[in-house]
């Protein structure tokens, strides 16, 4: 799989070390619980198009959304607001001899994460054609931690 250079033609930029996460990894969420239970949870730095809504695509409840989920810890918050900032437009797995998460913008490519395991190839290969399944529909959230009761940052992408 390969990425195009966005218009300005700027190689893939590294996102700022001081906002690394402690770990992030690829999930899946089924259409349902993403749109009727994660989207109506309070989370203060959100972006939901209503063209990325499972429910507006004719995507079944029990249909897959893929996503990455990255816990920040105490900068949870810094991340989100960057995120925000930057105006995502969709997240790609990129895999090669060092594969690579990225982040897309209008204008930018930012590199969010590298890995070279076997399973997270594995992982990368099932989010992208996830991704192609639940018609370009994908999410990003951001959260502290794992206990699944604080959250920072969400966007639904398409």
């Amino acid at each position: 799989m390969t990425a195009s250079l966005p218009p300005n033609g700027q190689a893939p930029m590294p996102m700022p070390e001081n906002l690394w996460g402690d770990r992030w990894q690829f999930v899946r969420l089924g259409a349902e619980d993403l749109e009727f239970r994660l989207l109506e949870r309070s989370i203060p730095i959100r972006q939901i198009s209503s063209l990325a809504r499972p429910s507006e695509q004719s995507i079944p409840g029990d249909g897959l959304i893929p996503g990455v989920v990255i816990e920040a810890g105490d900068r949870a918050m810094g991340l989100a607001r960057w995120v925000s900032a930057q105006q995502p437009t969709g997240l790609m797995a990129i895999n090669r001899d060092l594969g690579a998460l990225m982040l897309m913008t209008k204008g930018d490519r930012w590199i969010l994460a590298t890995y070279q395991d076997d399973a997270v190839r594995e992982a990368a290969t099932a989010f992208e054609a996830l991704k192609q399944a639940s018609r370009g529909i994908h999410f990003l959230l951001i959260q502290p931690d794992d206990t699944g009761i604080t959250y920072s940052g969400l966007w639904l992408l398409r």
